[in-house]
């Protein structure tokens, strides 16, 4: 109940941090791509995405437990933000976790958490300072092997152990040398036996001894005993097990005999004995169960009987057994299995396959312990998988994936923002989509692509919002389009194209929306594609850029009213117009003779620089606006001298930095305004330490003039009364001046539970909403009260 309470504080010291406009709680509710996002446009409460992905589905994180029997995610859950290399069961229906990762649900998790059994994020946090490859628990004893140096405030090189309960370092500490100059030790396997601590992976020397590729450690001390196999190489894989030990690694000599990959070695001695299963490739996993061996890798085959990359053995004789689950469908031609786990009849595997067991299960699949057939449970994940356990009616599993089951989506796909699931409007395209604008009845869209809905349609196609059906309209550039604008019943295209719609200037276009002929306007540009659009209709202009230049060009005849060079980057510039002024972003030095770093404003009509610098210290890749102030994205760690990573929101007059930061752990591409929703999508795999890997929404900030009121202000009020809920409670708010409204009660994990206003226009003063919470877990929820300028957050605590 302690680290309950301890974990809501934290959330909600988040979340009060939110209002201040420092930072905002994404909204896990909103479905996710298995690909890139490169483009956005709303529509109501529905907003149309693009870009190069072939599914889209409920966000998992690369860590979940799923129902044994189902293949469903356990709810709930916490979702971790990274790669997952390795799981272990705590015995209480939790989890240890170890990989790659910066958070969990929120909570600032490094590399190694543990998840409780009711979905939560403990408090205990080692905090490892580098990736985690094995975890062994031993009563309160957590062992742990990877690449850092640092776990549980020591110093531990590559290994070390905590404590369950305070995540301390012990005096646990067999410290591996260094392998050379710019070579480094790891630690890639453990295991405990009786009174010992095996331990697997590239060293040479470990606990005071020279030990290659494998040791025995004393658990208390970290110093290597006296049992020493000699393998020649690194093992990967260790189970002991009575007076065995199983292990599986790239060795060819282990235990004083020729053995491949494979070998099972005295307890007591370390000699080999005389099974020898002679895989042909690396062993990476191992389990045992009182009849049987199952071995994981990348192997083809076990001696002269073909295996792809698992196979069982009895235990007692050593034979080969019918076990033949055949994977298939990896890259390269080989299809690994990197973790596996057998319980009861069944064994869960993990891998990078596509199909296994006679069936078309890829990366995580249950076999028949027997035959090897594969069970109908599959909680189709979106790429690899490299950690799996199974305990009770539990199977974790961890990887590199972030999303499981969804529906099928062919580079552009429908949300509705309500509930944060895909609509039904579902057209496919070929290839990669990069653009997409809308006049309210058609979405047109631009890329890469030859076909949309199986119909030829070169790089630009007109679709209908409501059926997706597309046009006759057919401009047919020659090459891909890379950016549009929408004045009227002109449509502006650019791109690598040397045509559209039968004329038009090399790389640029003006289109007519109705008959997709290409009008008589020929401008002239360089520096390769045109790769941004703004139409200026109110002044009879159109301007354009390249990651060579800019130029502004006359609407009605294509006359080049200024142009102007950047320096040579590589990098396409992107514009945006507010107003009379033009914003330009790209990765440059100086604009117009002018000292600016990445961004600058200049005057739209006359092409002069303006005095706005916020100077970000590397690219800028897309701008947004909502009049008042300048969203930026991009590949930028600082901006206006201070830490932004890859997002930041500026004053659209003075370029004053406000104080909101989306958290992202990597690069952003691109930027979205909706209402009161922010849209990112780019290289990042979390935001505000939640797993959302490449595609996150969040609530808009709120004016840089305004200071947003903290919860239970003046301005912008909320309150929960009855508290605690038993069955229901109201929803009291005020509102200054008449709004649109978005109230969402959200739990934990940030996800979305219930919708209780979105987007309604509602007058200024007080109002109410009630809830009902019938049916809801117990536990702590989060009521957020949005508008397009403010948000605030209350607790609310539901009962029994």
């Amino acid at each position: 109940m302690k680290s309950t309470r301890i974990i809501t504080l934290m959330l909600l010291a988040c979340v009060v941090s939110a209002a201040r406009a420092d930072a905002q709680a994404p909204d896990t509710s909103l479905w996710v791509p298995d690909g890139q996002i490169n483009a956005t446009v709303r529509v109501g409460s529905t907003l149309y995405v693009g870009g190069a992905f072939s599914k889209v589905g409920p966000h998992l994180g690369s860590g979940v437990p799923f129902d044994a029997t189902t293949g469903q995610p356990q709810q709930p859950f916490a979702r971790v933000s990274g790669a997952v290399n390795a799981v272990v069961a705590d015995g209480a229906g939790g989890w240890y976790v170890g990989g790659r990762f910066v958070g969990v649900s929120g909570a600032p998790r490094r590399n190694l958490v543990h998840l409780l059994a009711n979905g939560s994020v403990a408090t205990w946090s080692p905090d490892p300072d580098s990736e985690v490859f094995a975890l062994a628990l031993s009563g309160s004893t957590l062992y742990v092997g990877g690449k850092f140096e640092h776990i549980g405030g020591q110093a531990r090189y590559k290994i070390g152990a905590v404590d369950v309960a305070s995540g301390l370092a012990t005096a646990f500490d067999p410290s591996p040398a260094q392998l050379g100059v710019n070579s480094w030790p790891f630690v890639r396997a453990l295991a405990v036996g009786s009174g010992v601590v095996y331990a697997g992976g590239g060293f040479f020397f470990i606990g005071g001894q020279s030990r290659s590729g494998l040791a025995a450690l004393d658990p208390t001390t970290g110093s290597a005993t006296a049992w020493d196999a000699l393998s020649n190489s690194s093992a990967y894989a260790i189970v002991a097990s009575g007076s065995s030990v199983y292990v599986g690694g790239f060795f060819s000599n282990i235990g004083g005999a020729a053995r491949s990959g494979l070998a099972e070695l005295s307890a007591t001695t370390a000699h080999a004995t005389a099974w020898d299963p002679h895989p042909d490739g690396g062993v990476l996993c191992l389990d045992v169960t009182p009849t049987r061996i199952f071995a994981g890798g990348s192997f083809h085959n076990m001696g002269a009987t073909g295996r792809n990359s698992v196979a069982a053995f009895d235990r007692a004789t050593g034979a080969l057994t019918a076990f033949d689950a055949n994977a298939q469908g990896g890259q390269f031609g080989s299809s690994p299995v990197y973790a596996l786990s057998a319980q009861g009849s069944s064994v869960y595997v993990a891998g990078e396959f596509a199909s296994i067991g006679g069936g078309a299960h890829r990366y995580l699949a249950a076999l028949d312990a027997a035959t090897g057939a594969a069970s109908a449970w599959n909680p189709e994940v979106n790429r690899f998988a490299s950690a799996v356990a199974a305990a009770g009616g539990t199977v974790f599993a961890g990887g590199s994936f972030w999303m499981g089951s969804g529906v099928p989506r062919g580079n552009l796909a429908a949300f509705d923002l309500a509930t944060g699931h895909a609509t039904a409007w579902a057209p496919v395209t070929n290839n990669t989509v990069r653009t997409v604008v809308t006049d309210g009845t058609s979405l047109y869209v631009g890329g890469d692509f030859t076909l949309a809905q199986g119909l030829t349609r070169n790089y630009l196609v007109k679709l209908d919002l409501a059926s997706a059906v597309p046009a006759t309209w057919d401009p047919a550039p020659n090459n891909g389009v890379t950016c549009m604008a929408l004045a009227g019943s002109t449509l502006y295209v650019g791109g690598f194209f040397t045509s559209a719609g039968g004329g038009g200037a090399p790389t640029l276009a003006a289109l007519n929306t109705v008959t997709g002929n290409a009008l008589p306007w020929l401008p002239v540009t360089s520096g390769g594609p045109v790769n941004s659009i703004v139409a200026d209709p109110g002044n009879n202009a159109v301007m354009a850029a390249s990651q060579g230049g800019m130029w502004r060009f006359r609407a009605s005849d294509a006359a080049t009213l200024w142009t102007e060079t950047f320096d040579p980057s590589g990098v396409p510039a992107t514009l945006l117009l507010n107003g009379s002024t033009l914003y330009v972003g790209g990765r440059f030095a100086s604009i117009n003779g002018q000292p600016r770093s990445n961004l600058a404003a200049v005057d739209a009509a006359s092409n002069t620089v303006l005095p706005w610098t916020p100077n970000p210290n590397n690219a800028v890749y897309t701008l947004a606006t909502d009049g008042t102030r300048i969203f930026v994205g991009g590949q930028f760690s600082s901006v206006a001298g201070q830490a932004r990573r890859g997002f930041a929101v500026l004053d659209a007059t003075s370029g004053l930095l406000g104080n909101f930061e989306a958290g992202l752990d990597g690069a952003d591409f691109h930027v979205m305004l909706g209402g009161a929703d922010l849209f990112l999508s780019g290289l990042f795999g979390s935001c505000e330490n939640f797993a959302m890997p490449g595609w996150v929404r969040l609530a808009a900030p709120a004016p840089l003039s305004v200071m947003p009121p903290l919860v239970g202000g003046a301005a912008l009020a909320l309150s929960v009364a009855p508290m605690p809920v038993v069955a229901q409670t109201h929803l009291r708010f005020t509102l200054p001046v008449a709004s649109p409204v978005w109230l969402d009660v959200l739990d934990l994990q940030g996800r979305r539970v219930v919708s209780v206003l979105s987007g309604a226009e509602l007058a200024a003063g007080p109002d109410a909403r009630t809830l009902d919470t019938h049916g809801w877990r117990p536990g702590v929820y989060l009521a957020r009260l949005r508008t397009p300028t403010a948000s605030v957050t209350r607790r609310i605590v539901v009962e029994r």
